[in-house]
């Protein structure tokens, strides 16, 4: 995984040095244990944590930037005082998601970036989002 990750963009080199020092833990489950686990979802993140299907291959390095975005937001306190909707986590992580999908292989999952937050808006509450209450200090 380091080596799909690390000199692509500047957000996939973060989140490859913060796997490699064990500062966010990567979790690979099939998608029996990862229905199990987590429900219907491709990918998830919970503390420093990321969850990604192995089943996911092609996608499963794109799937563990956006993931590692909110784990590297978790790690660094973002939207720690509450002021961060979830749209705002969102944005960031389909963002730097896109932009290693263009730099690694010209595919994305959005045409364009006003598709990628159409998805965001239609998908994802505009409501304060604070992972910090849910799960507790890192």
């Amino acid at each position: 995984m380091l080596n799909q990750l690390e000199e692509k963009t500047i957000q996939s080199d973060k989140i490859a040095r913060a796997i490699k020092n064990g500062d966010i833990k990567v979790n690979i489950l099939g998608d029996e244990l990862f229905d199990r686990a987590l429900g219907s979802d491709i990918a998830y993140q919970r503390g420093n944590n990321i969850y990604l299907r192995s089943s996911r291959a092609t996608d499963i390095f794109s799937d563990a930037v956006h993931e590692g975005t909110h784990a590297l937001d978790f790690i660094n306190k973002f939207g720690y005082d509450g002021a961060k909707s979830q749209w705002q986590w969102e944005k960031r992580a389909y963002y730097y998601e896109r932009q290693f999908q263009i730099v690694t292989n010209g595919k994305t999952e959005f045409k364009t970036l006003n598709d990628m937050l159409f998805h965001i808006w239609s998908n994802y509450s505009y409501e304060i989002y604070n992972p910090y209450k849910m799960w507790g200090e890192p």
